[in-house]
């Protein structure tokens, strides 16, 4: 009996140190980085908004092209563009704020070409730390242009936040 307990116990512990190990699925992650938009203003021109005062807006805007899902407005970062033209951008953060009782949100973006994307921002950190005053011109421009009291609870998010807004 004792060389059939000892006989088992062995054979387990052959079997549970075997170097056989369940390895997870090594398949890279794909998270798409680039959307298609159409730019409708350019920087410069005035911009006329419902429950805003005209004033020349400071960005290029456009309208972020997707299948079969409504457009969502975005702020490309960086100098005047030369037309309006599709190009494709990069995300890097979300604003948004209510204006009466609708939320407005714009995805904020840059140039996926690096020769457009002169102001070197790539991320939301660039933006937030780095380039700091560029996030609060933005912020300050939408303070600014809205009519008084009509626009509150003025909000930022990452890169996180802007792809799940995209999905």
């Amino acid at each position: 009996m004792k060389d059939l307990l000892l006989i088992f116990l062995l054979a387990t512990l052959c079997l549970s140190c075997q170097n056989e190990t369940q390895t997870a699925n090594n398949e890279p992650i794909v998270v798409k980085s680039e959307w298609e938009i159409s730019i409708n203003h350019l920087a410069g021109e005035s911009l006329e908004i419902e429950g805003f005062k005209e004033m020349p807006f400071i960005f290029n805007a456009g309208k972020i092209i997707q299948k079969n899902k409504p457009e969502i407005e975005t702020l490309i970062l960086g100098n005047r563009f030369s037309s309006r033209r599709n190009m494709y951008i990069k995300p890097i953060g979300i604003f948004s704020f209510e204006k009466d009782t609708t939320l407005i949100e714009y995805i904020i973006s840059v140039p996926k070409d690096d020769e457009l994307n002169n102001l070197n921002i790539n991320s939301y950190f660039d933006l937030n730390q780095k380039n700091h005053s560029t996030k609060y011109l933005i912020e300050d421009w939408f303070r600014g242009a809205c009519q008084t009291g009509k626009c509150k609870n003025f909000d930022w998010g990452n890169e996180l936040k802007a792809l799940k807004r995209l999905e």
